[in-house]
């Protein structure tokens, strides 16, 4: 897998809206560990065990509190299979005020310092991306692919542990190859969540794996994927709202202005 280390203060777009994403933008990107993408958040989902309550209300809100007095505070949580957005905040329960993880306001401030100061931590290894969305409040995007039924976070010591909303899946395998300026790139397999699809590449199938991948809706409109490495495959993961039509798939692959139009099956 491959590691990234990119700082950024302030989440803004959502990387699967627009073309904002690693494959479609070299913008501003969050803190990002084992991925090459921002992730994607979601206002709400509700819970498979009880419809009447949201995902923050199913988990755990605090953390346990160490020696002195400190613990993790789930402030927001929101998602769907695969990817999750948590907030947390560090409140000191000997006083009930909240700690700051950076001043934003200091002279002496710096963006990189800020973020690389905070120690964080994620079991077992997954895909996740970190910003400050203020003083006290901390931010961290995770993309569950591997299908974990926990996750540990630990910031700066402290570890909480999130249960993901496992939802129902479909995988669909293709073996289909895109043929793009007389090379192909092989999508092996497509999997389907409620909310997103992810297609995984095979690894060393010529310099198209290399190229961007954008999803094009009845409008036109291109979505830049989140994309994800493994050992031997490359994952992008869209969401699937209004990209999918008659189980076919619209994709734009190339470089900078270089696209060729590219129709995927997906059965």
């Amino acid at each position: 897998m491959k590691n990234f280390n990119m700082i950024y203060l302030l989440f803004i777009i959502p990387i699967l809206y627009g073309c904002t994403s690693a494959e479609a933008s070299s913008g501003n990107l969050p803190s990002v560990t084992n991925s090459s993408a921002m992730i994607e958040s979601i206002k709400e989902t509700i819970s498979v065990e009880d419809e009447s309550k949201t995902e923050k209300e199913i988990q755990d809100i605090y953390s346990e509190t160490n020696s002195e007095g400190i613990r993790l505070e789930l402030a927001d949580v929101s998602g769907s299979d695969p990817i999750y957005s948590l907030a947390f905040k560090k409140q000191d329960t000997n006083t009930g005020n909240y700690l700051n993880y950076a001043d934003l306001n200091s002279e002496a401030s710096d963006n990189s310092d800020d973020l690389e100061n905070i120690d964080i931590k994620v079991e077992p290894n997954c895909y996740f991306g970190y910003w400050l969305d203020s003083e006290d409040r901390l931010c961290l995007s995770i993309c569950n692919i591997e299908g974990n039924d926990s996750i540990k976070v630990m910031i700066d010591g402290l570890e909480y542990t999130f249960s993901p909303n496992r939802e129902k899946q479909e995988e669909r395998v293709l073996n289909k190859s895109i043929e793009v300026k007389d090379e192909s790139v092989l999508i092996e397999k497509a999997v389907f969540y409620p909310e997103y699809i992810a297609l995984y590449l095979s690894e060393d199938t010529g310099n198209v794996y290399e190229n961007m991948f954008l999803a094009v809706d009845s409008e036109g409109k291109r979505t830049g994927p989140g994309v994800y490495w493994q050992e031997d495959n490359k994952v992008l993961i869209y969401k699937k709202e209004n990209i999918i039509n008659n189980d076919t798939l619209h994709l734009q692959v190339g470089q900078q202005n270089e696209f060729e139009d590219i129709n995927v099956e997906l059965k």
